[in-house]
């Protein structure tokens, strides 16, 4: 499986043609491609299914596991739940989608530059945590304790002999 660079890590490119696909259909506030405009015209469950399918589209790239989620069955039946609410306040699922579809066109390319972002963030504090645990207990061979002549405090949070804000310690 080969990765766009518009892709997020580990998002089959099948996924992604999906959700690229929801996105412009989104953008013509039409229905899905693949699906006749006129059934989708006809079916307000079908025009309400895209906004499930299209959040679940744009989550699965950060979360590929949600894919399992958001089925068709499932956008399909959310969107049959929502036509009587969506009567009731005489909401559209075109001028929904048509609305908000830039939004979801920047969410679907944020993703992928977000998404490793934050891994890389976390990779670097647990790595940083493990190097602190190493030296907490004494395998780098580095004096952890503050200085003697470090004032008392001046405001900082201290802990293990390490001070965060402060200048020093006087544990």
């Amino acid at each position: 499986m080969e990765r766009g660079e518009d892709q997020a890590p580990d998002m089959p490119a099948e996924q992604a043609a999906d959700l690229a696909a929801l996105v412009a259909a989104s953008s013509d506030g039409g229905a899905v491609p693949g699906q006749d405009k006129q059934d989708a015209a006809n079916d307000p469950a079908e025009e309400w299914a895209q906004v499930p399918a299209i959040v679940g589209a744009v989550l699965s790239m950060a979360m590929p596991e949600l894919a399992e989620v958001y089925t068709p069955e499932r956008c399909r039946a959310w969107g049959a739940a929502m036509v009587p609410l969506a009567d009731q306040y005489g909401w559209n699922s075109s001028e929904l989608l048509g609305r908000f579809g830039p939004w979801v066109g920047l969410a679907s390319a944020t993703v992928p530059l977000a998404w490793p972002t934050v891994q890389a963030i976390k990779a670097r504090r647990s790595a940083a945590n493990r190097g602190a645990q190493d030296v907490g207990e004494g395998e780098a061979g580095m004096n952890t304790e503050p200085a003697a002549d470090a004032p008392a405090s001046s405001g900082g949070f201290a802990a293990a002999g390490v001070t965060f804000g402060g200048v020093g310690s006087s544990a």
